[in-house]
Formats: structure tokens, sequence, C-alpha cells
């Protein structure tokens, strides 16, 4: 036979090479296929959310143009864990707890059986609370909004740091805040600090965070989905509170720093703190918070 028409084996430098390209390839490709992977995610607990929003108003349109009502609001928890069964009458407190997302005011009627858009697909702790009884959900809504009229609701801030360099924040001097894109309602919030530790908690308020275990950066905090009063969905990064701090940090923002606008007032977080403005039948649920808090003024902040 002819030299010619013999076949050639690859030499072991060949092969090499030829897998020292492939190597390369799947170095450079292995990041944005992560990345396009974390984005799908991303995307999915946002979609999540928007679901949870358009029950949301959809609840409203059909109870007097209000949102449902919170933890501690009689029979109106949005989620279910204070709403006690109906056939022994007791309130959930009190009584029985109820069952999450199931005996949620907003499950029952308006999110069609999707038990799973309560949960984030990136969230490593749910299974784990799942399992152990603890809060089996993602989302928490703004205690503020409780039985708000979202058409009173028209903007909302949070603090930025007081320099490029002093990551501190003034709780008090809200002249130069930073916009949100509308008021937020349902918050991805952070696991690590009451999530993990109770069974039924339904409410984003004092100091409970945002997530941020969304597209995580080098140097930067993650994100977490917001929910806003518009019906819309959306991201957002800020320094988030963890369990180790007994204390609210000055270099972390917490519900409490949020303010909504309504009106002519601004509404701050701080209202939570009130006694005067607590359910005077126990619990900290109070129907309409929003229309009975006073200005933000009225706890020393300037707008």
């Amino acid at each position: 036979m002819s030299s010619r028409t013999r076949s050639r084996a690859f030499t072991l430098i060949e092969v090499l090479v030829v897998v020292a390209i492939i190597a390369l390839l799947i170095s450079i490709l292995m990041p944005s296929l992560r990345r396009a992977r974390d984005t799908s995610r991303f995307i999915v607990c946002q979609t999540n959310v928007k679901h949870l929003m358009a029950a949301f108003i959809s609840y409203s349109v059909d109870n007097k143009g209000r949102f449902p009502g919170n933890r501690g609001d009689e029979y109106a928890d949005w989620l279910g864990g204070y709403n006690g069964h109906p056939s022994e009458r007791k309130y959930g407190r009190d009584g029985n707890r109820g069952k999450q997302p199931e005996w949620g005011t907003i499950f029952k009627k308006h999110m069609g059986g999707m038990t799973a858009a309560y949960s984030c697909p990136d969230d490593k702790t749910y299974r784990e609370r799942k399992e152990k009884g603890w809060s089996s959900h993602s989302y928490t809504a703004n205690l503020m909004i409780s039985g708000a009229k979202p058409e009173s609701l028209m903007g909302a801030h949070y603090p930025k740091p007081m320099t490029s360099t002093n990551p501190q924040y003034n709780r008090t001097n809200h002249v130069n805040m930073a916009a949100m894109e509308h008021v937020p309602v349902i918050i991805e919030e952070h696991e690590t600090w009451y999530l993990l530790h109770q069974v039924d908690d339904s409410g984003w308020c004092n100091e409970d965070s945002i997530s941020e275990r969304h597209l995580r950066e080098p140097g930067k905090f993650g994100q977490g989905s917001i929910g806003y009063a518009d019906g819309h969905a959306g991201g957002l990064r800020v320094p988030f509170r963890t369990e180790a701090q007994s204390v609210r940090s000055s270099t972390t923002l917490t519900a409490s720093d949020f303010c909504i606008r309504t009106g002519r007032k601004w509404v701050n977080g701080e209202s939570w703190d009130d006694p005067t403005l607590m359910n005077p039948n126990g619990g900290d649920g109070v129907y309409g918070i929003l229309d009975k808090a006073p200005d933000a003024g009225k706890y020393g902040i300037t707008h």
C-alpha cells in the first residue's frame, strides 16, 4: 500500500494542543454560561414577584380598592400564617397557625394554586426551612402597605451613603436620597434575619432587609427582587442586614430606613416603632397604617 494512502495518526503533541484549546474554550465559556443561568433564575424570581403583585392588584379591585392585610391583621394575612382555621374562628396568633400560602387571602382566590411562585429558585435555605417548619417562602410584603389604597402610593426612597468614601447613612436627613422605581410591596427578604427563625413571618418591616443572592459582583452586594405597587418587578442592590448585627448598623439598610410618599406626606419605616399605631388587640398589624401614620417629620426626619 502506498504511504500516501495510509491514515495518519495524531501525535501526542497534537492531541495535547487540541485538549488545551478545548479547555481554554471551556474556561472562557463557563463564566458566560453561569452568568446566563444566574440571570435566567433571577428572571424567574422576578416573574414570581410580578405574579404576586398582579394578585395584590386584583385583590384590591375586589376589596374596596385596598391591598390585603398583613401579619397581625385578623383574617387578612396575605400569606396565611396569622389566619386562624375558619371552623374554629380563632385569630391565628392565639389559635391555630394558618397554612402558608394556602390560607392566605391572596392564594385562595388570586394565585391559581401556584405555590411555586412563593419561593425563589436561588433560595438555598428554602428546603431547610420547610423541613424544620419555619417560613417556607422567599418573599414578604411591606407592612406599611397593609390595607393601603394603590392610588395613594406615589413613590419611595432610601438613604445614600454620606460620601463616596464614607459608607455611613444619615438616618434623619432625607434631602439627598436614592429614588426607587415605585413603592415596594413584595420584597425578596434576606433570609438570615427572620425567615430562618420564624414559623409564619409574612411582613417586611423594622430591621428586615433585602436579599442579595442574585448576580453578585466582585466588591458589590447581589440583588434582590422587588414587586412595585404599579405592578412591575425589578431588582435592587443595597447593603443588607446580617444575623450577626444585633442592632441596626450605620453601614446597612433596613426596612425602617425606607420612606413612602403618599399624598402630601412622607411616611417612614420608623412608624412601626410608634406605640400609638400598634394594634390595640395585640400583634403588630394595623390595617391601613399608611393612612394613620404621621409625616416622617414627627420622628425628626427632614425631606
